[in-house]
């Protein structure tokens, strides 16, 4: 590494490389450890690393396995407001430098890292990001995974510390190296430069979104600001902070409804506290409105009960969403707005699902077969139907309400689970009548053209003749199809997804099949024949005559007499 050192030197930018761990990757996701490592003329100039407090938040188990972070170890450490000025000041380039922040997936790192300045009012600096993925594309690296521990692999490299932060970093600084090394070795020292230009650039959170490098500083109140520093464990304290950020317009209500919540009464109590503004209040705006019902969704999976999720939506749900008008030019929710997901007038009836078909709260679970049989119980093979019309289920009751993308929703969860199982045929058919119903969401769309084309179910119905090869292409484009024609979510990503399958299935359509094999070119033509052990077997007729002549002749082993000792 030392002879290449500087040739690593690109004028005019400024290298850090970091990881964060977390308490999680869905919910409540806080920063438990950052490490960041400055990069200078092609070595390690220095390295720090900070252990933080979330306060009362809910660790996942599988994350404590991982990083082996608890809530004991993390006690005397400080909160992330004692060490964000420090923070800042490592992404700080120097003048005329551009900061490019180097990271394994570093979407996800920098993503947190935003969300954690965001509640303290403060946004990250102007700054470039590079991914290590993208680099080992451009140096030719090709690994097994896309994890870390795959690249360093690929490279000869190890990482004396995995799965901390300070071990990770210091590890993805000798990837990035490494892969700068080789990309110097392949196209010239005078090329990295331009490289690094065309890889790095400013990370957008969301399509249509401004991501740091443009993002506005948040100027909060000091009300505010204590408000975002207050513990939330506390249920009357909850609703005060609650009621400030509400007050206050908070861009991040959403999150900051969640935060806190250590077990079910919790839960409950934020779903209360946003259904009495959203029915108390006439003259809230739709955003506001977006962001509470976003925050009920959160909140309603940390209940974990299916019974009172079903209850809110009957009780709560439906009323509101039924006098509320739908997200039009000039008066739609953030997301809507921004196209950066699904309409949070929309999402909220998912996230009813979601807390309907799980026991409990643990994002790495999937829906047991009791829930999935209370969710479907009409179209369920597995349960016993007695005489006359079925229970109805929640899947009926949401197409009763006319909650179709929901309905939609809920089928492919239950289908996913199904198929995994090996009831294929069964999930499909529940598959294509949601989408008979009208539930045609990106995911279900996305599952029918894939059992379409890889389980070659429903591709040719009509057994007429020999089965068309190209049937399960056409089918699976028309499915995909219809679901860019009737979905009425202003996604672009979710839009562009669809739009990746449909040409890849095309290309697949309209590549000509290739010719059968000829058995006369076969490599091996001589005939197979059976050998009983303990005695020698005849050849078949006509064996002498087939076109090779080699015969392997197996002799028995010869029996060694060892001296005795």
């Amino acid at each position: 590494m030392a002879k290449s050192s500087r040739r690593l030197n690109v004028p005019g930018r400024h290298f850090v490389v970091l990881d964060c761990e977390t308490n999680g990757i869905y919910g409540d996701v806080r920063i438990l450890s950052l490490a960041m490592v400055g990069l200078h003329n092609g070595i390690v100039s220095n390295s720090k690393l900070w252990l933080v407090n979330p306060g009362n938040v809910l660790f996942d188990p599988g994350a404590i396995a991982v990083n082996g972070l608890t809530p004991d170890l993390l006690e005397d450490a400080p909160s992330f407001a004692e060490v964000i000025d420090e923070v800042a000041d490592w992404l700080s380039a120097p003048n005329g430098e551009v900061l490019t922040l180097i990271g394994h997936k570093v979407s996800f790192d920098v993503r947190h890292l935003t969300s954690e300045f965001r509640r303290l009012g403060r946004a990250l600096p102007p700054m470039d990001v590079l991914d290590t993925t993208d680099l080992a594309d451009a140096a030719r690296v090709v690994p097994e995974r896309r994890s870390l521990e795959a690249l360093l692999s690929a490279l000869g490299l190890s990482n004396s510390a995995p799965h901390t932060a300070l071990g990770d970093t210091l590890a993805t600084a000798s990837a990035a190296l490494e892969l700068m090394s080789r990309i110097t070795t392949q196209r010239g020292a005078d090329q990295l430069s331009a490289v690094i230009g065309e890889l790095a650039g400013p990370y957008i959170a969301d399509a249509q979104r401004p991501g740091p490098a443009s993002a506005p500083e948040i100027e909060l109140t000091d009300q505010h600001l204590k408000a975002h520093l207050a513990d939330l464990s506390d249920g009357r304290r909850r609703s005060r902070v609650l009621d400030v950020c509400f007050a206050e317009d908070c861009d991040i209500l959403a999150t900051r409804m969640e935060d806190g919540i250590i077990r079910p009464e919790h839960a409950r109590q934020v779903v209360a506290w946003a259904f009495d503004h959203l029915f108390g209040d006439e003259q809230l705006s739709r955003v506001t409105a977006g962001r509470l019902l976003r925050g009920i969704g959160r909140a309603l999976r940390r209940a974990e009960s299916p019974a009172y999720a079903a209850e809110v939506y009957r009780d709560w749900l439906v009323p509101y969403l039924t006098s509320a008008s739908e997200c039009e030019e000039g008066n739609s929710c953030e997301r809507c707005a921004d196209k950066s997901g699904t309409c949070d007038f929309v999402g909220v009836v998912r996230r009813c699902v979601d807390a309907y078909i799980h026991d409990g709260f643990s994002p790495f679970t999937k829906p047991t077969r009791k829930r999935t049989n209370e969710f479907l119980p009409g179209y369920n093979p597995d349960v016993r139907r007695g005489r006359g019309r079925p229970r109805e289920g929640f899947y009926g009751e949401l197409r009763r309400n006319g909650h179709l993308d929901a309905a939609g929703y809920g089928v492919a969860r239950v289908a996913d689970v199904r198929r995994a199982e090996g009831g294929r045929e069964w999930a499909y058919a529940l598959l294509r009548k949601a989408w008979d119903d009208g539930g045609r969401t990106p995911r279900l769309a996305e599952m029918l053209a894939s059992m379409t084309v890889v389980d070659a179910i429903g591709a040719d119905d009509t057994n007429a003749g020999p089965p068309d090869p190209k049937a399960p292409y056409v089918a699976a484009i028309a499915v995909i199809d219809e679901c860019l024609a009737a979905y009425l979510n202003q996604s672009d990503r979710i839009f562009e997804r669809l739009n990746q399958r449909r040409t890849r299935l095309a290309r697949m359509r309209d590549t000509p099949p290739r010719p059968p094999r000829d058995p006369s070119k076969s490599i091996n033509r001589r005939p197979p024949h059976a050998t009983a052990l303990g005695r020698p077997s005849s050849p078949p007729r006509g064996y002498w005559s087939a076109p090779s002549k080699v015969v392997l002749r197996l002799a028995a082993p010869t029996t060694v007499r060892r001296p005795a000792k």
